[in-house]
């Protein structure tokens, strides 16, 4: 067994309810406060700003009029007018740890508002385990849903909490003072869209059905296949078609053909159908298919044969703390969060650093070490995508007949005919 800390951000309050005493509180369950518009029973009443030292919490029992508000209990500590009463939905955070087995609650406790974060040790914790929490209302026993799953290992370097933790470091905020979890984890989304743009097909997108064994298998007569069997499809690459799998186990590309080029084939509308597909289209969605369609030529004879997309999948979307990011530099969106946030909070000098990180274009005789943000991750897709130890160009070289095959030449010659096909009678 090992301690683990277990921090969860406070719920925000100050784009809430609010309101001020106007006058001292000393004793009793009684709050003259300025107005009680908006204030119901069963809210919690948070007395003080949060993470100071007095704040404090109770839950509303009546409203008396405009500007009396009766508390369930008295308060701990003596408070000023003026002093602000926030209202919150939540007092207590209910946490739950599986073990392998489930999850079930290991405690309940008061938030802390003296705090930014409501801070628990669970001292029979292990970095397998699993937590989650959710915030509960005594008052009205209602609760809020659960936070997404946290590791008792902590944040994985590509999670978004890992991510906000750094960021929050960069942007020397870590009490959560100045900017919202929110809205970092929207800037990392942002900075997402943004090396999307950069282009589409970075190697730590790609996907090849082949290797996953996930194909779409070819239909006797049937020309057109949608692609919603991918849910993260992005952006098709190219399509490999699997030949007769259990008779001449052939593998190879389908030659692309733009929508012009591809009717042409389509005109003789009483064409002999054949297994030895050869070229495809692409086709848009419609009602029946969010993602879209391939179209193949010649349409197959028989259900024979498979169909392999090896396209680019969509990043990962990054809403909460156990989301990961695709991109394999987390700090290449940290960087981007950093130089926007510190832009907004007037630190130019801070942004333009960060700005430069991130988009980190390399130049000649910089070291690779320094090389950061986007030009790092364009050294990473040269370096993926040149072949090394091996010449560029040959003059003659072995594979000839697979590259005729590829650009469009047809599967096989005449002579697998003859093998396959023609009666040797």
């Amino acid at each position: 067994m090992a301690l683990r800390r277990i921090r969860i951000p406070n719920p925000k309050l100050s784009e809430g309810e609010r309101t001020y005493l106007d006058a001292d509180y000393t004793s009793g369950t009684s709050l003259t406060v300025l107005s009680t518009l908006n204030i119901e029973d069963n809210d919690i009443a948070v007395v003080g700003n949060v993470g100071d030292e007095l704040t404090e919490q109770e839950d509303v029992t009546a409203i008396s009029g405009s500007t009396t508000i009766t508390l369930s209990a008295a308060l701990d500590f003596d408070h000023n007018k003026g002093t602000p009463i926030y209202v919150s939905e939540w007092d207590q955070v209910d946490i739950e740890r599986n073990d392998g087995s489930g999850f079930s609650r290991i405690i309940l406790i008061d938030i802390q508002w003296d705090k930014l974060e409501t801070i628990y040790t669970d001292t029979n914790g292990t970095s397998t385990a699993t937590y989650r929490f959710r915030f509960y209302n005594s008052a009205a026993q209602v609760s809020s849903e659960y936070s997404p799953t946290i590791s008792g290992g902590g944040f994985d370097r590509n999670q978004v909490g890992a991510m906000v933790l750094n960021v929050r470091k960069k942007i020397r905020d870590p009490n959560r003072e100045k900017i919202s979890d929110s809205y970092i984890i929207q800037l990392l989304g942002d900075a997402q869209t943004t090396i999307s743009g950069v282009r589409h097909d970075w190697w730590f997108l790609k996907v090849d059905t082949f290797e996953l064994a996930t194909p779409i298998a070819a239909v006797a007569s049937q020309r057109r296949y949608d692609l919603d069997a991918y849910s993260n499809f992005n952006y098709l690459h190219r399509i490999r078609y699997h030949f007769q799998p259990s008779t001449n186990n052939l593998l190879y590309d389908l030659r692309p053909k733009p929508d012009e080029e591809f009717d042409r084939f389509m005109q003789d509308r009483d064409a002999t159908n054949n297994d030895n597909v050869i070229y495809y289209k692409q086709s848009p969605p419609d009602t029946n298919s969010d993602i879209g369609y391939f179209v193949v030529y010649p349409v197959p004879a028989t259900a024979t044969g498979n169909f392999y997309p090896i396209y680019f999948k969509k990043m990962n979307t990054l809403d909460d703390i156990s989301d990961e990011t695709n991109i394999p530099f987390p700090e290449v969106l940290e960087d981007y969060a950093s130089w926007i946030l510190h832009d907004e909070l007037g630190n130019k000098e801070e942004a333009d650093r960060y700005r430069r990180r991130f988009f980190g274009t390399p130049v000649r005789g910089i070291l690779k070490q320094e090389i950061t943000g986007l030009g790092l991750l364009q050294t990473y897709q040269k370096n993926r995508n040149m072949p090394t130890n091996h010449p560029r160009t040959l003059w003659r070289y072995r594979g000839r007949g697979q590259a005729r095959n590829y650009y469009g030449e047809g599967l096989v010659g005449s002579d697998y005919y003859k093998e396959n096909y023609w009666d040797p009678n």
